[in-house]
C-alpha cells in the first residue's frame, strides 16, 4: 500500500486500462486510487455521448460495467501487468536475490475479476452479462472499518496464489 498524509500526493495512476489522456487521478493510497477511478468513470458514463466506448465496452449503462466495475478492472489490469512472474522471478533468482517484499493490504477476495463480465445464457457470446456496481463492491472491495464511504480494492487470492507458485 502507498499511503501518505492528505496534503502529500504520493503517486499517479498507472493502470493500463485507464484511458484518460493525462496520467490519471493522483492518489495517496489504494482507497484514493479506487475512488478516483470510480469518479472518473462515473463522469464519463454520465456524459451524453452514448457512442463512446470505454475499456473495450460500450459506455451505455445497460451494456457495460458501471464505474466501480471499470475501476476494479483498471486496478486488476495494472496488477497483472505490473510484474511478469515467470521471467522477472527467474532473473531475480539468477541475480542471487532470495527475498522480495510484496506489500499487500488486508483486503482480499475469493472472486476472480474475470467474472466482472460473463457470457450470457448457455455461453452465448452475443449476450454479455455485466456485474452491477453493488455486486462489484460486495465481491471486489472491502469497506474500511474506520472511515465511512472508503473502500479498499480487494486483492484476488488467485493472483497471490499464482505469484507464490511462481516463486516456488
Amino acid at each position: 500500500e502507498v499511503a501518505s498524509p492528505d496534503d502529500a500526493i504520493a503517486a499517479s495512476c498507472l493502470p493500463p486500462l485507464h484511458l484518460d489522456g493525462s496520467t490519471g487521478p493522483r492518489w495517496n493510497s489504494e482507497t484514493d486510487l479506487l475512488a478516483g477511478l470510480a469518479a472518473h468513470y462515473r463522469a464519463l458514463i454520465d456524459e451524453e455521448d452514448t457512442g463512446r466506448t470505454l475499456g473495450g465496452y460500450p459506455n451505455e449503462k445497460s451494456q457495460s460495467l458501471g464505474e466501480w466495475g471499470k475501476a476494479i478492472r483498471s486496478i486488476h489490469s495494472f496488477r497483472l501487468s505490473y510484474y511478469d512472474f515467470e521471467s522477472e522471478l527467474k532473473t531475480m533468482s539468477e541475480l542471487g536475490i532470495k527475498y522480495a517484499r510484496v506489500p499487500v493490504s488486508w483486503c482480499w477476495t475469493d472472486h476472480d475479476p474475470a467474472e466482472l463480465v460473463t457470457k450470457g445464457k448457455d455461453g452465448d457470446e452475443d449476450e454479455m452479462v455485466y456485474m452491477t456496481d453493488e455486486e462489484v463492491k460486495e465481491k471486489f472491495t472491502c469497506k474500511d472499518p474506520f472511515y465511512d464511504d472508503v473502500y479498499w480494492p480487494a486483492i484476488p487470492k488467485n493472483l497471490v496464489q499464482r505469484f507464490l507458485r511462481a516463486c516456488a
